[in-house]
C-alpha cells in the first residue's frame, strides 16, 4: 500500500494567486508555481537560478490548452 505524502505550499506574497513555492516533504524538488505577471519578480529570486525543469500553460488562439517545456541547466 503506497504510503502519504506532505506537500507544502508557501504563499510567498500572501495571495494564494500569486508566487507560490511548493515541496514534497523528504524529496529535493521544488516547484514555483505563478502568474506570468510576477515573472519579473520570480526571476530575480534565489531559486530561479538553480537547474530546472519550466511548464508554461496557456490557451492558443481558439481556447485549446496547450503547453511549453524547457529545460535549464544551473547557470556557469
Amino acid at each position: 500500500m503506497a504510503r502519504g505524502k506532505v506537500i507544502t505550499t508557501h504563499l510567498r506574497t500572501g495571495e494564494p494567486n500569486g508566487i507560490r513555492t511548493v515541496f514534497i516533504s523528504n524529496k529535493i524538488c521544488e516547484m514555483i508555481v505563478f502568474p506570468k505577471s510576477e515573472f519579473d519578480a520570480v526571476s530575480k529570486m534565489e531559486e530561479s537560478s538553480r537547474p530546472a525543469l519550466y511548464i508554461l500553460l496557456g490557451e492558443d488562439e481558439n481556447g485549446s490548452a496547450q503547453a511549453y517545456s524547457e529545460r535549464q541547466s544551473a547557470a556557469a
